[in-house]
């Protein structure tokens, strides 16, 4: 599975779904045709951040258990050519087990040049259920991951901080020459 890119981190409010959704538009930026997957069963958010929660009629879970199709359960992202979404269920008793997970991700896997996995914060059953595409090696995996989503997101928040105090700054200058211009007539 080298297309598939497990995000976790066994806190909460890290920047994972931050760090899949600014990787995934990376990606597409890159001509890449990237998938979504939210493991976070209960609290999902990629759907919402990408302003998508209106759109989203059927699950992961809906698709596994054959209320719909795959492709039915895979949404294009309006904003992002080449994005696409699969939610995660609402409900928390809807989350998929981690062999039933796998048969789902190498099921879509070959349709996308990535499959990116936001996985829940913790340890626990949403958290092993996202990770077990990592094969034998989870331990590391865990490790490596969840760094990497710790870096990135600092990345992210560094670097929105930096174009925030950018931005201000040319208003202050837009300010000033405004003020300037007016002085002289």
């Amino acid at each position: 599975m080298d297309n598939v890119i497990v995000v976790a981190s066994g806190k909460g409010g890290t920047g994972k779904s931050t760090v899949c959704i600014c990787l995934s538009v990376a990606l597409v930026k890159q001509g890449k045709r990237v998938l979504l997957i939210d493991c976070d069963c209960g609290m999902r958010g990629l759907d919402i951040m990408l302003d998508m929660e209106q759109d989203i009629i059927f699950d992961a879970s809906d698709a596994v258990c054959g209320n719909c199709t795959f492709g039915e359960a895979i949404y294009k992202s309006k904003n992002n050519e080449n994005l696409y979404l699969m939610a995660a269920p609402f409900d928390t008793e809807n989350e998929l087990s981690p062999s039933v997970f796998t048969q789902l991700v190498d099921s879509v896997k070959d349709s996308f040049d990535f499959v990116l996995i936001d996985s829940p914060a913790g340890i626990g059953s949403g958290f092993e259920t996202a990770a077990t595409i990592l094969g034998g090696s989870t331990a590391l995996g865990y490790m490596v991951i969840g760094l990497l989503a710790f870096v990135l997101g600092a990345c992210v928040t560094i670097l929105c901080f930096h174009i925030h105090q950018l931005n201000k700054e040319e208003q202050t200058e837009k300010q000033k020459g405004d003020n300037g211009d007016g002085a002289d007539q």
